[in-house]
């Protein structure tokens, strides 16, 4: 049953999953952000981000950094439009709110958090729980729902936009001394691409949106790399490498992966009504997709000269009206850095040895 006197905010870095106690999904997705467009001349403050036409050349205020809110505000603004008519609707001093805060919150930003919702927004209560925790109390009631026995321990890999926790949870309690923060995330994987792109191919260290779009749409981890390595090294046209149509915000709002011109090798063919075409079946049985959605595919448009083309080199598609990127061993290389972020000199540890850290703690 919902519960509209309680409202529920998972406060992401990339984006705010707002709604109602009992919903099953989220109400609304809001970008945790302000983006101002060099193009039009406008600023956007969370939701008003969909209405942008032009995501060319954006900056960005983010309201959270290596997952803790610091940024206060930013992610003020962002929240009276949450609260506002636009999107929930409510009457803050009537409602109560659960709020999700990452693991080991420093005491200074849980007292901010607490200004904020009781002296700002007004609310009669304010709850604020680990996200990793929620998730496992949210696992327990599907295995009460099915009548299985309830695991005693949980360990939660959650994988962000600004950074990866990784919290051990014992009956039912998170096991503070067990838990891991990493500083490698989606924003990270995302500037990553950008740079070898730019290196590569296109200089398009401005286009933040677009590359966010193109690491979504191309990349996955892949579960056999030297196969996928030995598959991306075969002349082109092979399973691997795929080209991404550029927009040009004109008549192409959004980028898109060109379909596959050529059958692919058999051993890699899609199976029949897997509607999977145009996606290698080495990415499919060697690779797990960062993003689960695909772009549909759309006719492209002509390129602006104001866009990559004018800013760096690279080449066009088989028509002089596309501008793409040629993407081959980056799609998996990028969630390489998940693993083992020494490969781009981060000294830290990476996702699997976080984990041991955190079950032998």
């Amino acid at each position: 049953m919902v519960d509209k006197g309680i409202v529920v905010l998972d406060n992401g870095g990339h984006t705010c999953k707002a709604g109602f106690a009992g919903e099953a999904e989220p109400k609304r997705i809001v970008p945790n952000l302000i983006a101002r467009s060099k193009a039009e001349r406008k600023t956007y403050v969370g939701d008003q981000f969909d209405s942008c036409a032009d995501f060319s050349g954006l900056q960005y205020k983010l309201s959270l950094e290596k997952g803790y809110p610091v940024n206060w505000e930013t992610q003020v603004d962002v929240w009276t439009r949450i609260f506002g008519k636009d999107v929930l609707a409510v009457n803050t001093p009537d409602c109560r709110l659960m709020l999700s805060m990452p693991p080991l919150c420093p005491s200074a930003i849980q007292a901010t958090v607490d200004e904020m919702a009781f002296e700002h927004f007004g609310f009669k209560s304010v709850c604020t729980m680990c996200p990793q925790l929620l998730a496992h109390y949210a696992q327990q009631a599907e295995f009460e729902a099915r009548n299985e026995p309830l695991p005693p321990a949980t360990l939660v890999v959650d994988c962000g936009f600004s950074s990866t926790s990784i919290v051990p949870i014992y009956d039912a309690q998170q096991l503070n001394f067990g838990v891991r923060r990493l500083s490698v995330g989606g924003k990270l994987l995302t500037n990553h691409v950008k740079q070898v792109i730019s290196h590569r191919q296109w200089n398009v260290m401005d286009e933040s949106h677009m590359l966010n779009d193109v690491k979504e749409q191309m990349c996955y981890v892949s579960i056999d790399l030297a196969a996928d390595l030995r598959a991306a090294a075969r002349r082109k046209p092979n399973a691997i490498t795929r080209e991404f149509v550029m927009p040009d915000y004109i008549s192409v709002t959004r980028g898109y992966v060109k379909p596959v011109d050529v059958d692919p090798p058999p051993a890699c063919a899609p199976p029949a009504g897997s509607g999977a075409a145009g996606v290698s079946a080495a990415e499919r049985a060697a690779g797990l997709p960062l993003a689960a959605k695909k772009a549909k595919g759309k006719e492209g448009g002509k390129g602006k000269e104001s866009g990559p083309a004018a800013r760096g080199g690279g080449g066009r598609g088989a028509g002089d009206d596309e501008q793409v990127l040629a993407l081959g061993v980056e799609r998996f290389a990028t969630g390489e850095v998940l693993f083992r972020p020494a490969d781009i000199g981060l000294d830290e540890a990476g996702v699997p040895e976080g984990v041991v850290q955190a079950v032998g703690a």
